[in-house]
């Protein structure tokens, strides 16, 4: 597990949110932005710039915390092909 500590509170919650988002396996990583907008009701835009910067400081050892600070769970989400409705 690699918690990682945001500069906010509001990304922390996000930050939290792609860890548990990455330990479940539902997503490679690099499209995770769809997530992110689904479950803080964000614009695609701020979304993979959170997640840009969750990439950076998951590289950066100053920056791993031992749990997560919020308590985020990753919502599923449904796609296109398996016809969300």
């Amino acid at each position: 597990m690699s918690y990682i500590k945001a500069d906010t509170p509001e990304e922390q919650k996000m930050f939290d949110y792609l860890e548990e988002l990455r330990q479940s396996g539902d997503t490679n990583m690099y499209g995770a932005s769809p997530y992110l907008q689904h479950a803080f009701a964000i614009p695609d835009e701020k979304a993979r710039d959170v997640l840009s910067r969750w990439m950076k400081f998951h590289s950066n050892p100053a920056r791993k915390l031992d749990g997560p600070v919020t308590k985020q769970k990753p919502h599923r989400l449904i796609t296109l092909f398996e016809g969300g409705d």
